[in-house]
């Protein structure tokens, strides 16, 4: 009569450990595309930014410019009486919109500045 070994559960733990492992894998390569992505948004928000500033100061010249040193074009170009801008800057695939005004344009329009004595 042979002898029967009784089960163990000896091994189990490597197919449990690759899974968990895979389930890491996947999460991680996730959140690295996520932060990709949002890297990618944050660099074109702020080149709208500073291309809508040099609209401001040098005209639309001036905005493609600055949007092609930073590999970029100028979609669309606004400039309004006041000297206000607003510019749709494309950056690869991603596009953003921005605005800008003269440098004490807001004030003309608020409220008097108070010193805040009494």
């Amino acid at each position: 009569m042979t002898e029967r070994r009784p089960r163990t559960e000896r091994g189990s733990v490597l197919p449990i450990m690759a899974s968990v492992l895979v389930v890491i894998l996947v999460s991680t390569l996730g959140l690295a595309r996520l932060g990709d992505a949002a890297v990618r948004r944050a660099r074109v928000d702020s080149v709208a930014d500073v291309v809508a500033l040099a609209a401001v100061h040098d005209g639309r010249g001036g905005a493609e410019r600055v949007a092609s040193a930073a590999g970029g074009s100028v979609l669309e170009h606004r400039q309004a009486p006041d000297g206000s801008v607003q510019v749709l800057v494309g950056l690869g695939a991603l596009s953003a919109a921005a605005a800008a005004a003269p440098l004490g344009a807001e004030l003309d329009s608020g409220p008097e500045p108070t010193t805040g004595r009494r």
